[in-house]
């Protein structure tokens, strides 16, 4: 009686593992790189978007709402900045200050 329950109970984990292994060969598990984006303080900006900024009619005399510093998946990095308070403004530059279009 011992070894047909000893039988049964390898039996049943020899179920539970193959059972396992088919459902993670079926489902692998895929990733997607994406671009990080990072809140940043206003005093941050390089030098040359702040320029940038400072020339811009458009922008020049509304708050910086939000900033951040967004590197995307080939490492290339622009800044996005935010403006204004109850309307916002949005403009991405890159290092260099010079303004990009979405």
């Amino acid at each position: 009686m011992k070894s047909l329950a000893l039988i049964i109970a390898m039996g049943s984990l020899s179920f539970a593992t193959t059972q396992a292994n088919t459902i993670v060969e079926k489902e692998p598990i895929t990733y997607r790189a994406q671009d990080s984006k990072v809140q940043i303080e206003p005093e941050e900006l390089p030098q040359k978007v702040k320029e940038s900024i400072l020339d811009n009619e458009e922008v020049k005399m509304l708050p910086v709402s939000e900033a951040f510093k967004v590197t995307d998946q080939q490492g290339e990095v622009s800044y996005e900045v935010q403006f204004g308070m109850e309307e916002t403004v949005i403009k991405t530059y890159d290092e260099e200050g010079n303004e990009l279009e979405d």
